[in-house]
């Protein structure tokens, strides 16, 4: 038996029908898939020389993934691009912001700040059904209107955004210009 169904006195298959039922521990599970896949890829590149270390954060308020790359420490954030929308309008975006927000800040600290992290890695998985990633440098993204440390909570993949050029199949190209 597996840990998860001894904790929770169900069969794999149960859980599973629960998670397929459940429409936010679905979308939380395809975040932590994504991490998942985004680690195995950053540890592939670790073992191949390209990185010189990586490191998993799994605390709130924190990205997900601390990297060495010559010499320079960055941090990288890893988010799923949202499904397909209905309409006309078939861009594929990131919702690009926090689930929750500190009391004492205000709704304001749900937009990610730019000291938080350097790069960004969009999970391609709701669009393709493939754990493919893109990456940029974050300080190439859409500022908050309000507060120009903060990034926009709409981020667009498309080459026709002033910054979708800048998006990369590759982490090291993007890598390379975040440590310069």
């Amino acid at each position: 038996m597996h840990k998860l169904e001894q904790l929770f006195q169900l069969s794999a298959a149960d859980i599973f029908d629960v998670i397929l039922k459940n429409n936010r521990t679905m979308m939380n599970l395809k975040g932590a898939i994504a991490q998942e896949h985004l680690e195995r890829h950053l540890l592939r590149l670790k073992r191949e020389g390209v990185i010189e270390d990586i490191g998993r954060i799994d605390k709130d308020g924190k990205p997900d993934f601390e990297i060495s790359f010559s010499g320079t420490r960055l941090f990288l954030e890893c988010k799923n691009v949202q499904k397909e929308p209905k309409g006309k309008n078939k861009n594929i975006t990131i919702d690009f912001w926090k689930t929750r927000y500190q009391k004492t800040s205000g709704p304001i600290s749900r937009f990610y700040h730019e000291d938080e992290f350097q790069l960004l890695a969009a999970c391609l998985f709701n669009r393709t059904g493939k754990w493919d990633f893109r990456f940029i440098q974050t300080s190439r993204l859409p500022r908050h209107p309000e507060d120009k440390k903060r990034y926009h909570n709409r981020v667009s993949l498309e080459s026709s955004t002033p910054y979708g050029k800048y998006w990369s199949d590759s982490l090291l190209e993007v890598l390379k210009a975040a440590a310069t």
